[in-house]
């Protein structure tokens, strides 16, 4: 949590990126619980430890590169897909959504409780993520039965984890850096998912940064 908001009005989530956790997002946090006091700002850390999620050998490899990084204190949103040999299609398309699911609904939980804690309803709920967690942010938002005062994924994309009942139209600002869109395939997946959001029926509106990579700045 960030500021010091007793009785909030409104309710930010703010989702740090993979590999990255609570701390590490705290700033921006602080920079909205600072200018909107009755803001009451939460910041979770992934559930998911990162170094559950690789070899030994590339946490290493990525800590020789970086020597800040520690993979123990690295979190994510989502843990591993249980992908076995002889699968079919489907069973991998499941076998793959399956932590995505269930990431979801553990954020959706913390959201609903947080919201009944303070008398709140999704109308003063924003939600904001940073790459995974821009994933997430999107995934959860389209999830929820009533629609966000306003969800934001910057350098995030759309998995579309299917929900046929879910009836929420939310307003999604989409926003990447001018260097990422260079990348055709990187711009392709962020258009795609905005075109996917949009054929859902929720409102997107696509944001390009100028003079920024893959970074919050």
């Amino acid at each position: 949590t960030s500021g010091n908001t007793v009785n909030p009005r409104h309710i930010l989530v703010v989702l740090h990126g993979s590999g990255d956790n609570a701390n590490g997002i705290k700033p921006l946090a602080d920079i909205f619980a600072r200018d909107y006091p009755d803001l009451l700002v939460l910041v979770p850390n992934g559930p998911v430890n990162l170094a559950s999620l690789f070899p030994k050998e590339q946490l290493d490899a990525a800590k020789a590169a970086n020597p800040q990084f520690d993979p123990e204190k690295a979190r994510n949103w989502f843990g591993a897909a249980n992908v076995t040999p002889g699968m079919s299609d489907d069973e991998k398309t499941d076998a793959i959504l399956a932590p995505i699911e269930k990431g979801v609904a553990q954020m959706n939980t913390f959201i609903d409780g947080q919201l009944k804690k303070y008398g709140l309803d999704d109308k003063s709920l924003a939600i904001y993520g940073f790459s995974a967690g821009g994933v997430m942010a999107l995934e959860a938002a389209v999830q929820r039965a009533n629609p966000c005062a306003g969800v934001v994924s910057q350098s995030g994309y759309f998995i579309g984890v299917p929900n046929p009942d879910a009836v929420s139209k939310q307003n999604i600002l989409m926003m990447s850096g001018d260097q990422e869109m260079a990348n055709q395939q990187i711009k392709e997946i962020y258009t795609g998912s905005a075109q996917a959001l949009r054929d859902m029926g929720e409102s997107v509106t696509e944001l390009t940064l100028q003079n920024t990579s893959h970074q919050i700045d």
